[in-house]
């Protein structure tokens, strides 16, 4: 089967040393492997003689990944791209915040690779959880990270990305991360995506 070789990259049969994923498992994302690694061409590949979008398969789903939320989004959004990736890393950064800094660090590795990108920057766990309690400061913050784009509804803007974290994010893991968010914002975060938009 041809085959393309790249100098060193992560991959599937890396092992994974960190205790948070469980000593010795297999991991996808943690220990980089040989730098002689193949990677075998898909069929389509070989028909067409060119590699993946971007020419590494863990970006190539990363995109494909982010970009199903991003669209997810916008079903309730308008149809702009740039704009709901500002509202996903606000709102995921305003909850970030306010969580304790474990169960930030928990929240991070259920998102896709690009979205850890926007979700850790300029985070200081040192300085976290803050201290605010209500929905409308909550609101507030959200909308002051908006502030450089489009105008939207901070409103919305934090139902699109409840709606998407329910979908993708493993229930157990929002639901703790709901539970250590003020009640106030908790009435914003439906336990499931059931409830109507407009909600």
């Amino acid at each position: 089967m041809p085959a393309t070789a790249f100098p060193s990259m992560q991959g599937r049969d890396a092992i994974c040393t960190m205790r948070s994923h469980g000593r010795g498992k297999a991991c996808m994302c943690c220990e980089p492997i040989s730098a002689s690694l193949v990677i075998p061409l898909t069929p389509i590949e070989q028909r067409t003689g060119s590699m993946s979008a971007t020419g590494l398969e863990v970006f190539d789903r990363t995109l494909q990944i982010t970009n199903t939320w991003l669209d997810e989004m916008m079903t309730t959004l308008p149809r702009d791209r740039k704009l709901a990736w500002h509202v996903l890393g606000a709102v995921l950064r305003t909850i970030r915040d306010r969580v304790p800094a474990n169960l930030a660090a928990h929240l991070g590795a259920q998102l896709p690779l690009l979205v850890r990108g926007t979700y850790y920057d300029q985070w200081r766990p040192s300085e976290t959880p803050k201290a605010w309690r209500s929905a409308d400061e909550f609101l507030s913050i959200v909308s002051t990270e908006l502030s450089s784009v489009k105008p939207i509804g901070a409103d919305d803007a934090v139902r699109a990305v409840f709606r998407v974290l329910n979908h993708h994010v493993d229930p157990h893991q929002v639901e703790k991360v709901r539970h250590a968010l003020p009640e106030e914002v908790q009435k914003l975060w439906p336990a499931d995506n059931r409830v109507s938009s407009a909600a």
